[in-house]
């Protein structure tokens, strides 16, 4: 079964009931049912792909209601910042993660305020400004590029 140029499939018919030879007839219309067949197949698989990928996007959406909803219920900053790291860890199925403000005022800075899975030497951060000259957290920071 061709579809494409590209073969998506075999059919194989043995041992007519009659138990005479194939036709070049019949074997045309087996010809003509394996097209037809692999333009069903093809079509199929095009409409799983667009499924999944729209169900994939709706889920991606849901989640995104989910957590805009869940903002919502606070204006306490660390609650809205745990609240953004868990989504965004979550999603992205990591296991560490790390979210923090920039602080002008007071002793100005980043401020690393909610960690998960960090070492524990970085909660000092949560107190103590972040280097802005130090990694890429620092860099981004300054200059507000994330590449």
């Amino acid at each position: 079964m061709r579809a494409n140029d590209r073969v998506v499939g075999v059919v194989e018919v043995i041992n007519k009931l009659d138990g005479t030879s194939f036709t070049q007839d019949e074997c045309n219309l087996l010809m003509s049912f394996g097209a037809q067949a692999a333009i069903a197949i093809e079509n199929a698989q095009r409409f799983t792909r667009v499924d999944q990928a729209l169900a994939e996007r709706v889920q991606e959406l849901q989640t995104l209601q989910n957590f805009d909803q869940q903002l919502q219920t606070s204006l306490e900053l660390n609650r809205v910042l745990d609240i953004a790291l868990t989504y965004a860890m979550d999603s992205l199925g990591v296991s560490m993660g790390i979210m923090g403000v920039i602080r002008e005022k007071e002793e100005p800075g980043l401020y690393l305020l909610v960690q998960r899975g960090m070492p524990m030497e970085m909660s000092r951060y949560k107190i103590d400004p972040w280097p802005l000259n130090r990694g890429i957290m620092g860099r981004v920071a300054q200059t507000g590029q994330a590449e």
